[in-house]
């Protein structure tokens, strides 16, 4: 049961797996990028495995997770009061306006403060249009006095946001699922776990055609092959025999483009070369 619950985890929020958020059990959150020296453990951190996400469900620290710089496979409103009556209620206001769009959202609770409303996409959406429905939505549900703060955009290339399914580490809250019907209850780790796998992700077309964003508007890119590029790149970690200098590493990069491979067996060392010299010329 564990492993399709950190798969489905794993299809439903992660779009690079090379940057992400961990909480300590005091509460405090870090910021990681595979690769880089951890500062409390000297050692370079790694990349995101299903190791970090068994131990998210266990509720021994938190994750959380970022969009790319291109775009995302979810969006999320963050909402955030202290006051939970407060909380339920712009949540439902939300949840009816996408209702009323026909758009499938799923709800679960923070934790301590409120509750993420997740949409999720088939495909990618833009950080860009997701931001623009957001907007949208904020505005139809009568809620844009609430968005200094009370009411987040999630997530972006800087801004992440903590996966459900997990344990508060500061109020030691299960972070479930819960639904508009039953008053948000929130529903036990069983339940949440077996609501997780009855998701389905839409077509960001859906969102779009709700902001009216026409075909002509989306950037012609492959935007697949784009992520996976990046993640790629945000969760390389060269090898000792491999760091080079910077102007080794892009004159290497440039013959490779000019006159290809020229040993046998180099093919995915190069082509992550390649990706990170081109993300370097913009």
């Amino acid at each position: 049961m564990q492993k399709k619950v950190i798969k489905k985890l794993s299809d439903l929020y992660l779009v690079q797996r090379g940057k992400y958020l961990s909480q300590s059990k005091k509460g405090k959150w870090r910021h990681v990028v595979a690769g880089q020296v951890n500062q409390y453990t000297k050692k370079k951190d790694i990349r995101l495995s299903d190791w970090h996400l068994e131990n998210h469900l266990n509720g021994n620290f938190t994750i959380g997770t970022f969009a790319g710089d291109f775009g995302s496979i979810f969006m999320s409103f963050d909402i955030d009061f202290h006051d939970n009556q407060m909380a339920k209620w712009i949540t439902y206001k939300i949840a009816y306006t996408l209702n009323s769009f026909g758009i499938d959202h799923h709800i679960n609770y923070s934790g301590s403060k409120g509750y993420h409303i997740d949409i999720f996409f088939e495909d990618k959406i833009t950080v860009e249009h997701a931001r623009k429905f957001f907007d949208y939505v904020i505005e139809k549900s009568d809620v844009k006095q609430h968005t200094q703060g009370q009411v987040e955009f999630r997530v972006s290339e800087k801004q992440g946001i903590k996966l459900p399914l997990g344990i508060h580490q500061v109020t030691k809250s299960y972070c479930g699922f819960c639904l508009v019907e039953t008053g948000l209850n929130v529903m036990n780790k069983k339940l949440s776990e077996e609501y997780l796998l009855t998701i389905n992700q839409i077509p960001s077309r859906q969102v779009l055609d709700v902001i009216e964003i026409a075909e002509s508007e989306l950037e012609h890119i492959n935007t697949k092959q784009f992520i996976e590029s990046q993640d790629a790149i945000s969760s390389f970690v060269p090898l000792a025999n491999h760091e080079q200098s910077e102007d080794y590493s892009i004159s290497r990069a440039q013959k490779l483009l000019t006159e290809g491979l020229q040993i046998q067996g180099s093919r995915h060392n190069s082509t992550l070369l390649i990706c990170m010299y081109l993300k370097y010329c913009g």
